[in-house]
């Protein structure tokens, strides 16, 4: 096992924002296909503005994450342990720690959260009353009420703490249920297969092979999503939902992670790839 004890600032947020723009663009595309087949021209007018909007916002966001990530990543690795990951022939990840990468994960989401929430704390609530006293004026009720329940939500500290908490409890069992099937499903299924050079004391990710990466993550959202249908089941008695989360975690994740890696192997070409030191236990 060997611990990820850098990663490169810059290429990190190259990379993630660079994904995410072409992702906000297929959204995009997306959208207009759907505007133009149930609207026709006028609405395809009519929603440029929004996925105008919808691009510019991801690339903003997208600069701001990718940073924070990588930034607060290296300054907890001084404090915690960092992810470990097991390569074979530097080409296969065999397998990835899972407490390490659960913790990290879990207090970096934390983090960015808490940064947003104090960033917004006075923006959102007085945005939040200006729209109410419009819908109010307006007569639209429903809408006003609405929003006045996430106006109280939004003030209360205690509720954004205990949101706050869910949150990191969430993320921290999420990511090392993913870690652990990973690590036990991966060399019966699918492993991660990446091709990597050494740069300038980094290690950088050259190739990521999206079918690997695309199955392995499917058939982990498959069990998840099916031990969610499960539950889901016992609760409502609807069980046809485990069918249906299952086939719909499959192929979502299939997608997504695919186009993921296909996305970064085609931005890295210009772009530059994604740069972390890894160092042996």
């Amino acid at each position: 096992m060997k611990n990820i004890t850098n990663i490169d600032l810059a290429s990190a947020t190259t990379v993630y924002t660079g994904i995410n723009f072409l992702f906000s663009i297929l959204m995009a595309v997306v959208i207009l296909i759907i505007a133009g087949i149930f609207g026709g021209l006028n609405f395809i007018t009519g929603f440029l503005s929004i996925v105008s909007t919808l691009v510019f916002g991801t690339v903003v966001y997208s600069i701001f994450n990718g940073f924070a990530q990588a930034y607060i990543y290296n300054s907890l690795v001084k404090i915690f342990n960092p992810i470990a990951i097991e390569i074979k022939d530097n080409k296969i990840i065999e397998k990835i720690s899972v407490i390490r990468t659960a913790i990290i994960v879990s207090l970096v989401s934390l983090i960015i959260l808490v940064i947003l929430y104090l960033a917004t704390i006075f923006i959102i609530p007085m945005l939040l009353s200006a729209l109410i006293q419009i819908f109010m004026f307006s007569g639209q009720l429903a809408i006003a009420m609405v929003l006045y329940q996430i106006f109280v939500y939004y003030s209360d500290s205690m509720i954004i703490i205990l949101l706050l908490l869910v949150i990191f409890i969430s993320a921290f069992l999420s990511t090392a249920v993913c870690c652990y099937l990973y690590n036990v499903i991966s060399p019966k299924v699918k492993q991660i297969e990446v091709r990597l050079s050494t740069e300038n004391g980094f290690i950088s990710i050259d190739y990521i092979n999206p079918i690997n990466v695309g199955i392995i993550f499917a058939v982990i959202s498959l069990i998840v999503n099916i031990v969610e249908g499960i539950v889901i089941g016992l609760v409502t008695t609807q069980y046809i939902q485990i069918a249906v989360n299952g086939v719909i975690g499959f192929i979502g994740s299939f997608i997504v992670i695919a186009l993921l890696a296909i996305f970064y192997n085609f931005l890295v070409k210009y772009t530059g790839t994604l740069k972390f030191k890894l160092e042996s236990q």
